[in-house]
């Protein structure tokens, strides 16, 4: 399966999730509101009645205002065929099985709940896009968690379909947003139409909202174009002529639809009389403009009661989010991208709230909006802690191993300085009793210890020596480097050990580098005159001391050599 392919199969995973919930409600709860009640029915009447415009409900109970009929032929054009498939697959019942029309409602209901996820489907896409795949499927988590946003996406209400074209504008807007920030710099014509086409959509989709279905959606409008003319996506000449022109066209399509549905029955028609109309339905017909009148400038929306400002703040949206409100601030806090979203649904709400009638199906338009906050919140969120308790492991892997180090560095201390101590035991005794013990090679030694590794020194001369050095006799040490500069001292072949080496209490060993100079000298004396450069750094000629001829044969051996035999230390430079 290749990349394009998961993709396809990831997205429609997540959408069937969140339809399932949908649908989940649907069949859980198939009643309908009083509010969803003109929807509902003009969809059944259009499906039923068809052209035979008498039959309508809405001539006998027309309402307190009149609505579009835009969205329920929409609605039946979708719900038909899909109500004669269920029955068709024995999903549904049939009408005359079960004497009710209720397969036809869910059928209408299932079928508006699938365009609202469609739309919340595309958000989730452009989220994908611009944050990662984690991203769109936190927000299909989110919105499939959710109550309010499922359960009122199958309901016929006004604010459902006006919810469907706000949430596909939105996604247009930040789409277009994302990618005219990420390639500001890139001067492609095909990236700028691009952009542009996304933008008008955009702007087209709001005013079909506010024009056709809920005329509160301008106040989403009004910010998003604000935003738009800030990025300039928009001069300002631009967007009053394509603002003029979706306007022109909505006005066109909603008042040649109602007028022609909303108008009075003809005589013959079994209609109720004229009483039972809606007032001003004989004339041009704007619903949205007529529920604009009725609830802005007359405020008759007050009847039906009224809230405080802050309602939709500490009430609507804390129940209609849920677990996940925290995110949506900590989300446009954390993203640089995801503020302009959150500032629109704030401005929108903030608008709203000086309405004094509130109900939560107002503010539907930002429900999206804040969801995609939340999703990119909680990836975030899960992000930060995952590094951090990442952080916090590798610290505590570090702390254990600093501390077992540091266990194993002070036993390893303490082990060589039992050693050591042993050591010096050993020497003392065996100086007190004036023992002697053999080298390597069996040759007899003092009361010396021998250096792993090293061999003797033969000879009680080289032993008083080594033992005055050993007690800090500067002056004797003075005399062996004058008697070996002079040559008065021979030189043996053997390795040796001039000097006991110091343990120190951290276990290091430290050979004095006059062990190497003398070395040095000693391999110099054997191949007659040379110069070379005494103890004390002065270039002297001659012969160094009387060598026996078996050593003259071995004149190979060279100063590196006597340097790597006599300690593996910095040896002075010799001339030879």
């Amino acid at each position: 399966m290749g990349p394009s392919a998961r993709r396809l199969a990831s997205d429609l995973a997540l959408d069937a999730l969140v339809l399932a919930v949908a649908a989940a409600h649907v069949f859980l709860a198939p009643y309908a509101k009083v509010e969803e009640s003109f929807n509902l029915q003009a969809t059944h009447d259009v499906m039923y009645h068809g052209w035979d415009l008498a039959s309508y409900d809405h001539h006998a109970f027309p309402g307190v205002v009149p609505r579009t009929f835009i969205g329920a032929i929409a609605l039946a054009a979708l719900a038909k065929p899909l109500h004669v498939a269920l029955v068709f697959l024995r999903v549904l019942d049939s009408d005359e099985s079960r004497g009710t029309k209720m397969g036809a409602q869910i059928a209408a209901r299932l079928a508006l709940a699938t365009v609202t996820v469609a739309a919340l489907g595309r958000m989730r896409r452009v989220l994908r896009s611009a944050f990662g795949e984690a991203v769109g499927v936190a927000f299909a988590c989110v919105v499939a968690s959710q109550f309010h946003l499922t359960f009122y996406a199958s309901r016929t209400l006004p604010n459902t379909f006006a919810l469907a074209l706000t949430t596909l504008a939105a996604a247009d807007w930040f789409e277009a947003h994302v990618e005219r920030t990420s390639s500001s710099s890139s001067s492609s014509r095909d990236v700028n139409v691009s952009v542009d086409a996304r933008d008008f959509r955009a702007v087209f989709l709001l005013t079909a909202s506010f024009v056709i279905f809920r005329c509160d959606t301008v106040l989403l409008l009004a910010p998003v174009g604000a935003h738009m003319l800030r990025t300039r996506a928009f001069s300002l000449p631009q967007a009053v002529n394509w603002g003029a022109r979706c306007v022109a066209a909505c006005l066109a399509i909603t008042v040649a639809v109602d007028t022609a549905m909303w108008a009075p029955p003809s005589e013959t028609s079994d209609a109720s009389g004229s009483s039972a109309l809606w007032p001003g339905s004989e004339g041009i017909m704007w619903p949205e403009g007529r529920v604009f009148w009725f609830n802005t400038y007359e405020n008759k929306s007050k009847e039906w009661g009224v809230a405080p400002f802050r309602w939709y703040f500490t009430n609507a949206l804390p129940r209609s989010l849920g677990t996940w409100t925290p995110f949506v601030p900590f989300g446009a806090a954390a993203e640089p991208k995801t503020r302009p979203v959150f500032l629109v649904a704030l401005c929108f709400v903030a608008a709203y709230s000086f309405l004094p009638h509130k109900e939560l199906r107002f503010v539907f338009p930002a429900l999206p909006l804040c969801d995609a906050c939340a999703a990119v919140g909680v990836v975030e969120a899960y992000t930060r802690l995952g590094s951090r308790q990442k952080r916090v492991s590798k610290k505590r892997r570090d702390d254990g191993r600093r501390k077992g180090s540091k266990t194993s560095d002070v036993e390893t201390k303490k082990k060589r300085r039992e050693a050591t101590e042993k050591r010096s035991r050993r020497f003392s005794s065996s100086r007190r009793r004036g023992g002697r013990r053999r080298g390597a090679r069996g040759v007899r030694l003092g009361g010396v210890p021998e250096l792993p590794g090293r061999r003797g020194v033969r000879g009680d001369a080289r032993r008083r020596n080594t033992r005055a050095s050993r007690k800090g006799n500067a002056d004797a040490r003075a005399r062996r480097r004058r008697r070996r500069a002079d040559g008065r001292q021979p030189f043996r072949r053997e390795r040796f050990w001039p000097r006991r080496v110091r343990v120190l209490e951290t276990g290091e060993r430290r050979v004095r580098r006059d062990v190497v100079r003398r070395a040095a000298l000693r391999r110099t004396a054997r191949s007659g005159v040379r110069r070379h450069r005494d103890a004390r750094g002065v270039r002297r000629d001659g012969v160094l001391g009387k060598t026996s001829r078996r050593l003259r044969r071995r004149r190979r051996f060279s100063v590196a050599r006597a340097a790597d035999d006599a300690g593996h230390l910095d040896a002075p430079q010799v001339a030879v």
